[in-house]
């Protein structure tokens, strides 16, 4: 499972990376554990201070910002097999409660969603699909959307498992 979160993290952060080539509408700064914290990721079974890093650990994993630095997004990224409206009603809870405004991007192996917790909250759980919005052309999107299934049917022998 590591193995794919870090692979789905790696496809948000290249797809991100493209909603800034191609619309021109924000700038995109990792920011999440992973990126911010990577000396204390290889020690975090090993640290006593379970708290702290905890909360680090809960971070969105990425910025969004406007070009003219004049608004932010914070979004945080899950994978999911399926799109399920109750658990992702719970996924935008929790994030919502430590960061009231931020994101969800969430990948699918049927699509990628991408809402504002609020809104996600509002909705029981519903969220907008990523294809067809003005983030990114639908093509940029099938192609990712296609990686991560291909690496969704990788061999396990290859020492990733999607459990």
């Amino acid at each position: 499972m590591d193995g794919l979160i870090l692979c789905v993290k790696e496809i948000d952060c290249k797809l991100w990376h493209n909603v800034k080539v191609y619309t021109k509408e924000c700038l995109v700064f990792p920011y999440g554990y992973e990126n911010i914290t990577p000396f204390l990721a290889q020690y975090q079974h090993d640290l006593t201070v379970k708290e702290d890093l905890a909360a680090i650990r809960n971070t969105p994993d990425f910025i969004l910002m406007k070009p003219d630095h004049t608004q932010i997004c914070l979004v945080d990224v899950k994978y999911r097999k399926n799109i399920d409206s109750k658990g992702v009603y719970e996924i935008a809870r929790s994030i919502a409660k430590r960061f009231p405004t931020a994101w969800l991007f969430l990948a699918t192996l049927e699509a990628f969603y991408f809402d504002s917790c609020h809104k996600i909250i509002s909705k029981n759980g519903q969220m907008r699909l990523l294809k067809g919005s003005s983030w990114i052309p639908d093509q940029v999107y099938e192609d990712y959307l296609a990686l991560l299934r291909e690496f969704e049917t990788m061999p396990q022998n290859m020492g990733i498992t999607s459990s």
